[in-house]
């Protein structure tokens, strides 16, 4: 039933739409122009004589172009005439008609008198352009105030790209002191701007140029006349267009103007009372010093994302449909394109707000080993006691056991460890004195304090031991360490005892017991 219901509106749909016009319906016809020498003289809008509306148009046209000087010469008037029963108005060049002009050609809201008059003028006009045109003189004067035109052009030109090639030299040597917005250097971005304005800058004028000496140099043969017309007016009413889309932005750009000048206030404010916290002048109970630097950054830049959430509907064109196709546009590709930026970042942050290091830590990461030099959003910088930089990025850190050889027991202080094995024949308290007195002779070693000598494991062929002793500066751990293992490899040299641990192949011809201490 209900395709049925269907059928029927549609049949009845198109029967409507193929219904003829009710009789005495005027015929809508599409006005076609009297075009002479680049200007239009009347637009016709009714057929006669068994004429179309494009067939009186080309007659027309066909009559004024087979005239002779003689006759193109002599005044052109209008007379009333009546063709076929329809009033109108006949236009005479001298003795020949050459056109006739219906009340039906002519707009409702305009007097048939008035039509007629402004088209003789038009006419009128287009013809003594056609004289102009034929005079050598004129061609003459045209052709070289072309030239001249072109030559002036020529001269602007060069001269543009001089003074386009100093300005980017001045702004590629530009070193603006500008304030770091969350932490970022805006000077680069501001040169690159500066240089996008420039270009533009640049190719505006010189379109303004060519658009100046074209409108010239068409303004010098009457031929030619109606388009630098044309293109003049298309001139003002770009600039006019221009000029109220400013005036219409001038409000929104005010209060952009305002939301920056009210986030660097605000932005100005958070950094110096981060910073008094940093320094510990100021003493917070919820923040720390060590992560007060951190949390400045991450303030910052939630301040400017709220302050452009603020002033985006403010920005000129927010609000059409091609901004914020845009706009959705980018927001996708920096989603998909900033999935491990933001996994960098949200990591460093963990790794500051949970106080895994700060710059100056000695830190061992895997097999990295070093000072850090830098603790940024993205990434960590270690320097290797061999001097060299390692780059570690900040999702590594909160997925491997860190080493923060910095943060030690206070109480008891910085400490060095290191282990060796050492037959079974050996006595383990010889081992115990050969390890201390190498610990008593390493520059750096606290002295006063006992070192500590575990036996960490009984293995098949030997016994593990580990020494620790405290040491007097946590930077120059890697040093330390070397010069103990120095003085152990002497102290147990001088004492004839063997350091390279047995490993047995076959069962040993008497047994290797312990030596008792």
């Amino acid at each position: 039933m209900r395709v049925l219901l269907c059928l029927c509106l549609l049949w009845s749909g198109l029967l409507g739409a193929v219904e003829p016009a009710p009789p005495g319906a005027p015929e809508v016809v599409e006005p076609q122009a009297v075009v002479l020498w680049n200007r239009t003289i009347v637009e016709l809008r009714q057929g006669i004589h068994g004429l179309s509306v494009e067939e009186r148009a080309a007659r027309i046209q066909r009559r004024i172009a087979q005239l002779g000087e003689e006759i193109i010469r002599q005044p052109v008037v209008s007379r009333p005439s009546t063709i076929d029963g329809i009033p109108g108005h006949a236009i005479f060049i001298g003795p020949e008609q050459v056109m006739t002009l219906t009340h039906a050609d002519v707009p409702a809201a305009l007097d048939p008198q008035v039509a007629a008059q402004e088209v003789v003028h038009r006419l009128r006009e287009a013809l003594d352009a056609r004289l102009e045109q034929h005079r050598p003189e004129v061609l003459a004067w045209g052709i070289a105030w072309s030239l001249a035109a072109s030559l002036l052009l020529g001269l602007v030109l060069w001269l543009e790209l001089r003074a386009h090639r100093s300005l980017r030299r001045r702004i590629e040597a530009l070193q603006p002191t500008l304030p770091h917005l969350a932490g970022i250097d805006p000077a680069p971005a501001v040169r690159r701007l500066l240089l996008i304005v420039l270009v533009i800058a640049a190719w505006s004028l010189s379109g303004g140029i060519l658009y100046a000496w074209l409108t010239t140099v068409l303004s010098q043969f009457p031929y030619s006349q109606p388009l630098a017309v044309l293109l003049g007016h298309q001139v003002l009413g770009f600039g006019g267009l221009l000029l109220r889309a400013v005036a219409s932005a001038l409000p929104g750009l005010g209060m952009i103007v305002v939301i920056v000048f009210l986030t660097r206030l605000v932005a100005k404010a958070l950094d110096s009372f981060f910073t008094s916290v940093e320094q510990g002048l100021l003493h917070i109970a919820w923040l720390d010093p060590d992560t007060a630097k951190a949390t400045r950054r991450v303030a910052a830049i939630v301040l400017w994302l709220f302050s452009i959430t603020v002033a985006y509907p403010y920005i000129p064109g927010s609000s059409s449909d091609a901004f914020k196709g845009v706009s959705v546009f980018a927001g996708l590709l920096l989603s998909f394109g900033s999935a491990g930026v933001v996994n960098q970042m949200m990591s460093g942050l963990v790794v500051v707000y949970a106080r895994m290091m700060k710059p100056g830590d000695m830190v061992q990461v895997g097999e990295v080993a070093g000072q850090v030099t830098e603790l940024g959003f993205l990434s960590t910088k270690v320097r290797t006691p061999v001097g060299h930089e390692v780059t570690l990025p900040n999702a590594i850190l909160t997925g491997t056991a860190v080493s923060n050889f910095s943060r030690y027991d206070r109480s008891r202080g910085p400490m060095v460890s290191t282990t060796i094995t050492i037959g079974y024949d050996t006595p383990w308290r010889q081992v115990h004195t050969l390890l201390t007195q190498a610990a008593a002779q390493t520059p750096g070693v606290v002295v006063e304090s006992t070192p500590e000598i575990l036996q960490t494991a009984l293995t098949d062929f030997s016994v593990a031991y580990q020494l620790r002793c405290h040491i007097t500066d946590v930077e120059q751990r890697f040093v330390i360490l070397s010069d103990l293992h120095r003085r152990i490899l002497d102290a147990f040299h001088d004492a004839g005892v063997q350091i390279m641990s047995p490993h047995f192949v076959t069962q040993p011809e008497k047994p290797v017991l312990p030596t008792p201490g």
